[in-house]
């Protein structure tokens, strides 16, 4: 990353942001949206391990307008980030009303009805690349989690999402894990021209979409303007724009729905309806976006704890 692109970078993000603010409320940067439409955010980690975590969620959904939720896990999940099919047998075992769709799950809360759906993120090896390149796998068949591995090649990966019919999203794939990352604190960078080149080639083809984060703070920022373009100019589509929140923290929570995409989706009986039609949505380019970057205070310490000091609310 050339040291004017950095010092550029840096800057629309602090312009774009409430620096140092825990103020920075997400559903007033939102665009109005109008009642047959619906706000997902699909790249959301809520790590919920219990019914207290999912009910936090709901929460913050509803503060935030978010109507549709990925339960998504890094790799297959774990006892902190617990998949979609463990939370659904959760949400069942508790004996929560809801209308279990099994590719999704449709809850009532407090008036307002919440869709969660699940996704899988594992990083992926692509020829040309030399960091690690993210590849999120949405509503995957049962069984997609005991097939697929992180560290597979790209398109081992997308072969398995296709047999489990998972509608693939290239994860943020301009902003790359790499151990050796600017200071050696942050572990992401930006993808170089020629890592650009490679994915334009062989990834972009084989995808339904990728996405902008809002979680593409700092000099990051660049690396969605530089995918918005390329996949613009490939494909001839708009990226989707997600928060990628990493919900460690009910304080965190807070950030889904800090970028989103606005759907019109019709009634669906059952979550594979649901997930035919966000796939011909997506492909059509019939959603808008909106995306804000989460700032600095909530990014660091989304980052740096488990949990929140115990001066933050």
């Amino acid at each position: 990353m050339r040291p004017s692109e950095f010092i550029l970078a840096n800057a629309k993000y602090l312009a774009d942001t409430v620096p140092g603010s825990i103020l920075d409320t997400v559903a007033k940067k939102q665009p109005e949206i109008g009642e047959d439409e619906t706000i997902a955010d699909l790249h959301i980690h809520p790590y919920i391990t219990s019914i207290d975590d999912l009910i936090d969620t709901m929460r913050v959904m509803k503060k935030n307008n978010v109507s549709l939720c990925a339960i998504t896990t890094h790799g297959k999940g774990d006892s902190r980030e617990r998949d979609y099919w463990t939370v659904r047998q959760m949400v069942k075992d508790d004996g929560i009303e809801h209308d279990d769709l099994y590719h999704a799950f449709r809850i009532d809360w407090q008036g307002t009805k919440l869709t969660f759906v699940g996704a899988y993120e594992m990083y992926t090896e692509v020829d040309g690349v030399g960091g690690r390149m993210d590849v999120v796998a949405l509503m995957p068949d049962k069984g997609f989690e005991d097939s697929a591995r992180a560290g597979m090649s790209f398109k081992d990966y997308a072969d398995i999402c296709d047999e489990y019919e998972a509608l693939v999203i290239g994860a943020h794939p301009y902003t790359l894990w790499d151990p050796y990352g600017p200071g050696g604190f942050f572990r992401f960078r930006l993808a170089t021209d020629d890592e650009r080149s490679a994915m334009m080639e062989s990834v972009f083809p084989r995808v339904l979409t990728v996405d902008m984060v809002a979680s593409n703070a700092a000099w990051m920022v660049r690396s969605n303007d530089l995918l918005r373009e390329d996949f613009l100019k490939c494909r001839m589509q708009r990226p989707l724009a997600n928060s990628d929140a990493h919900s460690k923290n009910s304080y965190v929570r807070n950030e889904i729905g800090r970028a989103g995409n606005i759907f019109k989706l019709d009634r669906h009986e059952n979550g594979a309806d649901l997930r035919e039609q966000l796939s011909n949505e997506i492909s059509a380019g019939n959603f808008r976006t909106y995306l804000n970057y989460t700032p600095t205070v909530q990014f660091l310490i989304s980052i740096a704890f488990d949990k929140p000091p115990k001066n933050f609310p």
